[in-house]
């Protein structure tokens, strides 16, 4: 059998990520690798101070960073809400339209955020649709031409405090 007929996954391992304080050693397609590193620099997602730890195979779970440093902390000595706001901002549509394929327009439609505790440290969001989530997503596409889904994240440090609470709204309809 040749090389080229034979199919073939590459895994690549990742060493030693920090997420919420604690080291993990993790495994990547590099097609997952590359797709977080080319996020990582989009200037959208890299403005904002943020960067993504993990991105899943499949585009159902994504790990943001946000650091606290001098870009992202403001003249009080807490990290900007804008920053808190933005650096997660475009993770829901970015992972339904390629966890749906690109067969749906996903928009954002409305956010609120709530400011539990100023932020003085490194935070940390994660983002995961669930199997049930995307089966709902599937059932009521294929009964209404268009939907809305809230979804929440959560703003974390180390020790799993949180720190500020995101509520989207998120208009997925046909195209």
């Amino acid at each position: 059998m040749l090389l080229a007929e034979k199919p073939m996954k590459i895994k690549i391992v990742l060493l030693y990520i920090r997420f919420s304080g604690e080291k993990y050693i993790m495994a990547q397609s590099i097609k997952s690798f590359l797709w977080k590193t080319i996020l990582n620099f989009y200037p959208v997602i890299r403005r904002t101070g943020a960067s993504i730890t993990y991105l899943s195979d499949d585009w159902r779970e994504i790990r943001i960073k946000l650091p606290f440093n001098r870009k992202t902390k403001n003249g009080f000595g807490t990290t900007y809400g804008g920053t808190i706001f933005s650096a997660i901002d475009a993770f829901h549509g970015i992972m339904l339209h390629q966890i749906l394929e690109g067969r749906f327009v996903v928009l954002d439609k409305e956010a609120n955020i709530r400011f539990i505790r100023p932020g003085q440290s490194t935070l940390y969001a994660n983002i995961v649709f669930d199997d049930e989530e995307i089966k709902a997503l599937h059932k009521n596409l294929s009964m209404n031409r268009k939907i809305d889904r809230l979804y929440n994240v959560d703003w974390k440090d180390k020790d799993g405090i949180i720190y500020s609470s995101i509520e989207k709204t998120v208009h997925v309809r046909h195209k």
